[in-house]
């Protein structure tokens, strides 16, 4: 565990020390609740990983073809039912594995649940972290946003003054493209 948050807490730190820095990453308050968040979903969507690797490398040892489709692209996110579906065996297992701690080790299955909770909630999980909505509404609370969301990047600046100042964008080129931050 140390090896996944003392490099998170240290660069918490090092940033809350730094005025600017704190500013281009939405304050210290948006800071810190930002890490704690990411923290929170790493470590439950950790074990879903685990899993999903075990998964490729057994079928790997066992000859069987393996297929690492695109991702699907857009705002809609995966639906409900194919993340429910590709997740079920996550799930299947966590709940047996749940199961089995409280039927036979019941003193520790509290010491389980944040290892079970994500392969359990998997398929909701994928799917609701598929969805645009739940970045952009995290954005406009100032929550993950990085220095060049906050302050601009220079490059970017300066092409969309020449842009502006050339009129390409009135005129409709279509070989013109502003890039937005």
């Amino acid at each position: 565990l140390a090896l996944l948050y003392i490099p998170k807490l240290l660069a918490l730190l090092l940033m809350l020390r730094q005025r600017e820095t704190r500013h281009f990453y939405g304050g210290a308050s948006r800071l810190i609740l930002g890490v704690l968040v990411e923290n929170v979903m790493a470590t439950v969507i950790a074990p879903v990983f685990m899993l999903s690797h075990s998964w490729f490398v057994a079928n790997i040892l066992l000859g069987r073809k393996i297929s690492w489709g695109a991702q699907p692209r857009g705002g809609d996110g995966i639906p409900l039912g194919r993340a429910m579906s590709a997740f079920a065996p996550h799930s299947i297992i966590a709940i047996a594995a749940g199961l089995a701690v409280w039927r036979w080790m019941p003193g520790v299955f509290w010491w389980y649940l944040p290892l079970l909770i994500g392969p359990a909630l998997a398929g909701i999980l994928a799917w609701a972290t598929s969805k645009a909505r739940w970045g952009l509404r995290a954005r406009r609370h100032g929550l993950f946003v990085v220095p060049s969301e906050t302050a601009g990047v220079p490059i970017v600046d300066r092409f969309n003054s020449l842009l502006a100042a050339s009129g390409a964008d009135e005129r409709g080129n279509d070989e013109t493209v502003a890039a937005e931050g």
